[in-house]
C-alpha cells in the first residue's frame, strides 16, 4: 500500500466488495445446481433450519422465482410467504387471475397485505358478477362501503342469501330489513324469516306466518308464530289444525 491512508483503506474496501462480490456469484452458481433437486421435493419437505436467514430468504426465492417461471403458483406462493416476499406474492396473484382462479389470487393479496389489489379485485369481481369473490376482496380489505355497495346490488339481482351474509356481517340493521321487505315481495319466506329472525322484528315474524298460514303452509306458520310469540294464533293451530 501507499503513504496515503485514506486511498488505501479506499482500495482495500474496494477489493473486500469485489471479493465478495465474486464469491457471492460463486455460491450463487453452486446453488443453482442444487436447486432443480430442492424443487423437486417441494417447499414442505425441504429442511432450512441449518441456514442463517439471509440464506434461507435467498434460497426461498430462488425457488418461488423458479416455481412462479414453471407456473407452479402454489408452490410459489408457499416459497414467497416464508420469504416474507410481499411484492412477488402480488405477481403470484396476478398470475392467478390470469387463470381465472379468483379465489386464490385474492388469498395471495391477502397474503401480501395489498390492500389496493384486494379492493381492485373487489370491483372487478362485483362488474363481473362474482359475488363471494367480491365478498372476500372487500372483507380483507376492510371496505365497508364496498361491501354495502355489493349488499344492495345483490339485493337487486335477487341474490338475497348473499346480501344477508353482506348486511350481516356489518351488522347494518336497516339494511337487512331492507332485505327482508324485498323477500316478502318475492316470497322468499325462508330468507325473509331468516333475516327477521336475527333483527328479532316479530311484527314481521307474525306477518310471515299469516302469509304461510294463507298458503297452507301450517308447521312453518307455526314456527313463526312461536318466534313472534303470538300464543293466540298458536293455540289455534294446535286445537284446529294439528295433524
Amino acid at each position: 500500500m501507499g503513504d496515503n491512508p485514506i486511498i488505501d483503506g479506499v482500495v482495500s474496501n474496494l477489493v473486500n466488495e469485489v471479493t465478495n462480490t465474486i464469491k457471492k456469484q460463486d455460491e450463487s452458481e453452486s446453488f443453482k445446481k442444487l436447486l432443480p433437486s430442492l424443487l423437486s421435493k417441494g417447499i414442505d419437505n425441504v429442511d432450512l433450519s441449518m441456514f442463517s436467514y439471509g440464506m434461507k430468504n435467498d434460497v426461498l426465492n430462488a425457488m418461488g422465482d423458479e416455481y412462479l417461471r414453471r407456473g407452479n403458483l402454489d408452490e410459489a406462493q408457499k416459497a414467497f410467504v416464508l420469504a416474507s416476499n410481499q411484492l412477488k406474492l402480488v405477481s403470484v396473484g396476478d398470475e392467478f387471475i390470469t387463470l381465472g382462479l379468483y379465489s386464490k389470487a385474492i388469498e395471495s393479496y391477502k397474503l401480501s397485505d395489498n390492500k389496493g389489489r384486494l379492493l381492485s379485485m373487489g370491483r372487478k369481481c362485483l362488474e363481473e358478477g362474482r359475488f363471494k369473490s367480491a365478498i372476500e376482496s372487500f372483507k380483507a380489505a376492510g371496505d365497508r362501503e364496498g361491501l354495502t355497495c355489493l349488499g344492495s346490488a345483490c339485493i337487486d339481482r335477487g341474490k338475497f342469501d348473499i346480501a344477508f351474509e353482506i348486511f350481516s356481517a356489518l351488522d347494518d340493521t336497516g339494511k337487512l330489513k331492507r332485505l327482508g321487505d324485498a323477500c316478502l315481495k318475492e316470497q322468499d319466506y325462508m330468507t325473509a324469516a331468516k333475516i327477521f329472525r336475527k333483527i328479532d322484528d316479530k311484527e314481521k315474524l307474525n306477518a310471515i306466518g299469516e302469509l304461510c298460514l294463507k298458503n297452507c303452509q301450517v308447521g312453518f306458520a307455526r314456527e313463526m308464530f312461536q318466534l313472534a310469540e303470538n300464543f293466540s294464533m298458536l293455540k289455534f293451530i294446535n286445537e284446529n289444525l294439528a295433524g
